[in-house]
């Protein structure tokens, strides 16, 4: 969480899968999903939260957002890799976006083993190695607290990278008799390009993507305003909202 915080526009919130409500994923962009390694895969509690996300994989809802995983066993090994494949296979299934590590061992450049960065070799996702019965702020030998810094880094920079869905659209008439559209963004970062063609007005929201159940074209005509419809369509990397009246 500390190396994602130190993206600029990211907000990171800490959930437990203990007790998650399916549903509150819906306010997120992305997750980095983490559980320790038991008897080579990932905990009861884990695999409860991924079982209760069956209603929303029907309708998937989480399409389009970003994923990645870690993991920590007390071994070097300890068939981690099993445990990140099956947090990817859950976020595939949702057709979710999966991040990797894509941070190069450092051993190799010459740092000492237990300060190198990802000395664990791990591409897949985040892999950590810590005692069983040692203190939680006293587990980790200090480069997998260097690697999940980079890791988390790394996913908020790709976040910033990828083009975000728009969460809604609706059209309200105003005091004044005036159409009023409202569009919900995923964040206050979004660019947005508006220009008149003809009598429409032209209204393109940058690097953003159309979720499914908002590609649409809306008649307003029964609000009594000046405007008539309101088409929305994906163009690329950006989505173009067409207001004619």
């Amino acid at each position: 969480a500390s190396g994602a915080r130190e993206t600029s526009d990211v907000d990171v919130t800490l959930l437990k899968a203990e007790g998650l409500v399916p549903q509150d994923l819906l306010a997120y962009d992305a997750f980095v999903f983490g559980s320790p390694t038991y008897l080579g895969g990932v905990s009861g509690v884990f695999k409860s939260f991924m079982d209760s996300t069956g209603g929303m994989w029907k309708r998937q809802q989480l399409k389009g957002k970003l994923a990645a995983g870690f993991t920590v066993s007390a071994l070097p090994s300890g068939d981690k890799q099993s445990t990140l494949l099956s947090m990817f296979v859950f976020a595939m299934q949702h057709g979710m976006v999966w991040v990797g590590n894509a941070i190069l061992p450092e051993q190799h450049s010459g740092v000492p083993y237990e300060e190198a960065a990802n000395r664990l070799g791990s591409w897949s996702g985040l892999m950590a190695q810590a005692g069983h019965s040692a203190p939680a702020d006293a587990s980790f030998v200090p480069d997998d607290l260097k690697t999940a810094r980079m890791f988390g880094r790394h996913f908020a920079e790709s976040l910033n990278r990828n083009p975000l869905p728009l969460k809604d659209i609706d059209f309200r008439r105003g005091y004044d008799g005036a159409g009023r559209v409202v569009v919900e963004l995923a964040n206050n970062q979004v660019g947005v390009d508006i220009r008149q063609q003809g009598q429409s007005l032209v209204v393109e929201f940058l690097r953003s993507t159309l979720p499914d159940n908002l590609r649409r074209r809306l008649d307003v005509i029964d609000f009594g305003t000046p405007v008539q419809t309101i088409t929305t369509t994906q163009v690329g990397d950006r989505v173009r909202m067409t207001v004619e009246p």
